[in-house]
């Protein structure tokens, strides 16, 4: 376990670095990019849409940001997905600030986004007439950092919708890292070491007779979730956990080939319909 000291640094290292990066990506992406069209739900929520027409699959696969994150953030990970033969549509979920909200809302807006994406209800804000078509599939989401948590909260009470979740670098258990006051109480409350919280979610996973699948990527070298143990949870299956074999930081999980290829296969494995039952 890291020293008090050593936190405060870290977490403030991890301050400074998510504000140049913000300020980065918003010159790199504008709002309407060429990786697809912003589309919007009746929720607080604009994310991104990369058109249905060109892919062959209709399962949907929600990418959930983490604290202050950016749709680019996932733009590695696609690429490499779609490397693998992975012909899914992708809504890049932005949840606004949500470095300054709860998991619980955030949580709340995503499983109204999955709702109505999965039934079909969506609006293209570039103007064209597009709708999404309602999914045969339940739907993957695949949460970085902090969007891990909200998607795992997301899944255990939105079981009929949403059959698989995916965790990279999330601080499922909490982080030694969340230090206040740099992270504020509402992040603290949210991602502290063995907070509440995050343990009432744990057991309630554990106790869902149909919970969804979980996956989790995680790294000895991440000093956002710290310790490493925290970004999986105890009770799943090995064979649904990857540790990334370099020294691969928080930030660069998503650009890792090996965490490409690891979440690639479990997309491809295991039932996936709305009949298909939980292995854990």
């Amino acid at each position: 376990m890291k020293s008090a000291a050593s936190n405060l640094l870290s977490t403030l290292q991890i301050t400074f670095h998510d504000r140049q990066e913000q300020k980065s990506r918003k010159e790199r992406y504008p709002f309407n990019n060429e990786r697809g069209s912003y589309v919007r739900v009746e929720a607080d929520a604009d994310f991104l849409f990369q058109d249905r027409a060109l892919y062959n699959e209709d399962q949907n696969i929600f990418l959930v940001p983490g604290r202050n994150g950016h749709p680019s953030d996932f733009f590695p990970l696609v690429n490499r997905l779609r490397e693998h033969g992975i012909a899914s549509p992708f809504y890049i979920v932005c949840l606004g600030e949500n470095g300054e909200t709860s998991v619980a809302e955030d949580s709340e807006i995503l499983a109204h986004v999955v709702e109505e994406v999965q039934s079909g209800f969506v609006e293209v804000l570039t103007g064209q007439s597009d709708m999404s078509v309602p999914s045969r599939h339940k739907a993957v989401v695949i949460g970085l950092s902090k969007g891990g948590l909200v998607a795992t909260r997301a899944a255990q009470y939105l079981t009929k919708k949403i059959g698989k979740v995916i965790t990279i670098g999330s601080p499922l258990y909490g982080t030694s890292s969340a230090v206040w006051p740099v992270v504020g109480q509402t992040t603290l409350e949210d991602m502290g070491w063995l907070n509440p919280r995050v343990i009432k979610l744990a057991e309630d996973l554990k106790d869902n007779p149909r919970p969804p699948l979980l996956y989790h990527v995680y790294s000895d070298y991440d000093y956002v979730v710290s310790p490493p143990e925290a970004a999986y949870y105890a009770f799943t299956p090995p064979r649904r956990i990857y540790q990334c074999e370099k020294k691969v930081t928080h930030f660069g999980l998503t650009s890792d080939r090996g965490v490409g290829e690891a979440v690639a296969a479990w997309l491809k494995a295991e039932a996936r319909g709305p009949a298909a039952k939980s292995k854990i």
